[in-house]
């Protein structure tokens, strides 16, 4: 099952998966679910505290994926250089999806300092495309991450985009 909120402050959405939970709420200060138990086996309804470093002992696994962006023209652009403020715990993904579901990903592991850092990537020469999608995740590790702000740069090509 699948469980979406929405942060009513910047609309962001969060999808939650796995859970057979009907709903989710805060009292401001935790986070809270009722309905079926987070484990699937098991079919107890209830209310449960959301918080914790794991998932029933497993790491929490989890991205975060922008939306499609052409930056307001339709010629191709070619991007080089991405600066990425982030405060991570464990190893972190950048992957950028271009037109036609072509990702280039982009690993760095942790250096052992949790302190919020900015780390340039530098992209490869062959990214062409009209839209672009930016994702951050913990997939290896499953470490904590905060993303403060993500800055793609780049140049808009001289023909249009032909797909």
């Amino acid at each position: 099952m699948q469980t979406y909120s929405i942060n009513l402050k910047n609309n962001a959405i969060t999808k939650y998966e796995g859970y057979d939970f009907n709903s989710i709420g805060t009292d401001g200060i935790n986070y809270y679910a009722t309905g079926g138990s987070p484990d699937p086996n098991v079919k107890v309804a209830g209310i449960y505290l959301l918080r914790g470093e794991t998932d029933d002992g497993s790491p929490i696994k989890a991205h975060i994926r922008t939306g499609h962006h052409d930056f307001d023209t339709s010629f191709t652009k070619h991007f080089h250089e991405c600066y990425l403020g982030i405060k991570a715990e464990g190893d972190v993904d950048l992957v950028l999806v271009m037109d036609d579901n072509i990702a280039d990903t982009y690993h760095f592991e942790n250096e052992g300092t949790p302190q919020a850092h900015t780390l340039k990537v530098h992209l490869g020469k062959g990214n062409r495309t009209r839209y672009i999608t930016m994702e951050i995740n913990n997939f290896e590790d499953g470490g904590y991450f905060e993303v403060g702000t993500i800055e793609l740069y780049g140049e808009v090509l001289s023909r249009r985009f032909n797909g």
